[in-house]
């Protein structure tokens, strides 16, 4: 007999239970709103690798660039995808989990918008020889951020209840590493801000476009830690399908690693201007942290999320309704 005609056996409590085939294996089955997230991820890739948006794959002029095609295309991919890939886990994902589908889709819209926005904004303002574009682009970008916020913060509250009891001891403690990873982040920020834009001794400090500059920068991150956050209290809880909450919280822990990084990266930068010799070492700790930022973590986040991170906060196996689960979390947490 086939292992595809084998009948089902029981689980540890006598419950005989559906066979589930993979969501990535039934892309011929899945809803038409996920094959339309997943075909505009593709045609995002084909126009940017001939260059009619972005940088082209191959440039005949430069220096080589280390972050580039996999930090200009990976990124970008996956979350113009994310809609398509929730979708293909769980076709209910609209009712079931309304703000974390809503969030991605608001991301990969968000995520494609962008950057054509960002040029008919500049591309119009030197058409009118405006030959100063920059507080123009620097609001687009703020809008930018706020979008990309708010489709995080989005994602934030959807995952955070998923799992609404207590956090696991590996949960809560992974989760305050993000934060505060985040949090410092932030104010580092701030801190380089403030110092490239000549201080309050600035006579051309302008204050609406210092505090645009540091919606730009912040926004967007404190929303994806607050994401982050709520998917590494998910570490340790057993009524929740154990791979995908780890491969989370790995995503989690490198991306706060990389803030981390990055934050005193910053900082030894701005206390030993101008750089010494050995800048060449900083330069290398900013493309492992680009990559890890754009590429890796995302990549990790996403394939939890492909392999169950969305699921109900309690697994199939376990034999229980959905009206069963906040009991058994109960008793699962004594």
């Amino acid at each position: 007999m086939s292992e595809a005609l084998r009948p089902a056996r029981p689980n540890r409590l006598g419950v005989f239970g559906l066979m589930r085939i993979p969501g990535w294996a039934r892309f011929n089955r899945t809803p038409r709103l996920a094959r339309f997230f997943i075909a505009l991820a593709l045609l995002d890739i084909v126009v940017r690798l001939i260059g009619v948006m972005g940088p082209p794959i191959a440039e005949d002029f430069g220096p080589p660039q280390p972050l580039w095609p996999p930090t200009g295309l990976v990124p970008r991919t996956l979350w113009i995808a994310l809609p398509g890939i929730i979708l293909m886990r769980r076709p209910d994902a609209g009712p079931a989990i309304p703000w974390i589908f809503r969030g991605a889709v608001l991301l990969s819209l968000a995520t494609i918008a962008a950057e054509p926005l960002m040029g008919l904004v500049v591309s119009g303002l030197l058409a009118t020889s405006v030959l100063e574009p920059y507080p123009a682009a620097i609001a687009t970008l703020a809008i930018r951020s706020v979008l990309l916020g708010v489709a995080w913060f989005m994602l934030a509250r959807g995952f955070a209840a998923l799992g609404p009891g207590p956090a696991a001891p590996a949960g809560r403690a992974l989760a305050t590493f993000v934060a505060a990873t985040f949090a410092l982040g932030a104010v580092v920020n701030v801190i380089e801000l403030f110092a490239h834009s000549g201080g309050i001794a600035n006579p051309e400090l302008d204050p609406a476009s210092f505090v645009l500059s540091v919606l730009e920068t912040n926004l967007g991150s404190l929303a994806t830690g607050a994401a982050l956050w709520a998917v590494s209290r998910g570490l340790g809880d057993q009524l929740r399908p154990v791979r995908a909450t780890r491969l989370g919280a790995a995503a989690a822990a490198t991306w706060g690693l990389a803030a981390l990084m990055g934050s005193l990266g910053t900082m030894w930068f701005l206390l030993n201007r101008p750089l010494p010799d050995f800048s060449e070492g900083l330069y290398a700790l900013e493309v492992l942290v680009a990559w890890m930022v754009t590429a890796i973590a995302p990549a990790m986040l996403v394939a939890a999320i492909a392999i169950g991170l969305v699921d109900q906060d309690v697994p199939d196996h376990l034999g229980l309704s959905a009206d069963q689960g906040e009991p058994a979390r109960m008793l699962g947490r004594r």
